[in-house]
């Protein structure tokens, strides 16, 4: 095989009479939009703003993607990121994404498809089918029947943004593309939950600690004012969502989990989710007609089953 030049072949090991020197450029770090940021809500100081570099020999380099005027907040985006560097982007349509257990899909698909209609793009996708309209405004009545109206997703998600990522400078970009005083007023708190499948970020707290400074540093930008993070009962739910290379953003419209149905007072040993168990009675095409005869449980334990049943049977 030909050789680098400086090398010679030998019978021994080989000998390099000029030495090889290979430079290594680190990439820039995104320059935030404030310089002085005030404290943080949570801990009393604000998440790092240096990046952290992802180390992975085995990916296949990442293409460099430019964003356009039409993929949101771009002056945002151009605030949000130093002079010549190109913003990743891998935008979607605003959408509502519904997760369910992995294996229910296929039902969840049938059930939106029955409650919104033939002219509405369902997709299902692994673990939860998305809904997709030809206007945003269709999407408010959407989000408000499923989450009145389905018994098998588990949330109803509005998508808000999805961007390819390369560290965490990236998902605060993210975060900066969203008008956020169209969602929330600093009144309101916030909590901000972090999913992941393969992602190369060290730290999901930290990634979701910049979707907090993204929203916190926008409201105070427009009001002067930062909202509070509250972990138990926010007033908005922010859904972060990680893959080998897109992160997606999400507002949570249901608040509780939609398996709380509101009238379970206490709970057993390992009860089942209501949603799990209307999954169950649509794969076994238990609807309450006629038809279908009576219900039998015999392994009932906290009751989960036949009370879903009798739901679904009384149209409640």
């Amino acid at each position: 095989f030909p050789l680098p030049p400086g090398v010679r072949r030998r019978t021994g090991p080989l000998q390099i009479e000029t030495p090889l020197i290979v430079r290594i450029s680190p990439i820039a770090p995104i320059a935030q939009r404030d310089q002085t940021p005030p404290a943080d809500l949570t801990h009393g100081m604000r998440a790092q703003e240096t990046a952290r570099p992802v180390a992975s020999q085995t990916r296949a380099p990442i293409p460099k993607i430019v964003a356009h005027a039409h993929l949101g907040r771009n002056e945002a985006i151009e605030q949000a990121v130093s002079g010549n560097r190109s913003v990743l982007s891998a935008d979607r349509p605003v959408a509502l994404y519904l997760p369910c257990p992995v294996g229910v899909e296929a039902l969840l698909h049938e059930e939106v498809a029955r409650i919104l209609g033939p002219d509405v793009m369902v997709q299902p996708s692994r673990g939860g089918v998305e809904v997709q309209a030809r206007q945003q405004a269709d999407l408010i009545e959407h989000a408000m029947r499923l989450n009145l109206e389905s018994r098998l997703a588990q949330r109803v998600l509005w998508r808000v943004a999805s961007r390819v990522y390369r560290h965490e400078d990236d998902i605060y970009a993210v975060g900066r593309t969203i008008r956020w005083s169209d969602w929330i007023t600093p009144r309101h708190t916030i909590r901000v939950d972090v999913t992941s499948r393969n992602s190369p970020l060290r730290s999901l707290n930290f990634a979701g600690l910049r979707i907090k400074d993204a929203v916190c540093d926008d409201l105070r930008e427009a009001t002067g004012e930062r909202p509070d993070v509250d972990t138990r009962f926010p007033d908005t739910g922010l859904v972060l969502h990680l893959d080998d290379m897109t992160a997606t953003l999400y507002v949570d419209t249901s608040g509780e989990a939609l398996f709380k149905r509101g009238w379970r007072e206490d709970k057993g040993e390992a009860p089942l989710k209501e949603t799990l168990a209307a999954a169950m009675l649509a794969a076994a095409g238990w609807q309450g007609r006629p038809e279908d005869g009576a219900l039998l449980d015999p392994c009932c334990g906290a009751g989960t089953i036949p009370i879903e049943a009798a739901q679904i049977a009384c149209d409640i």
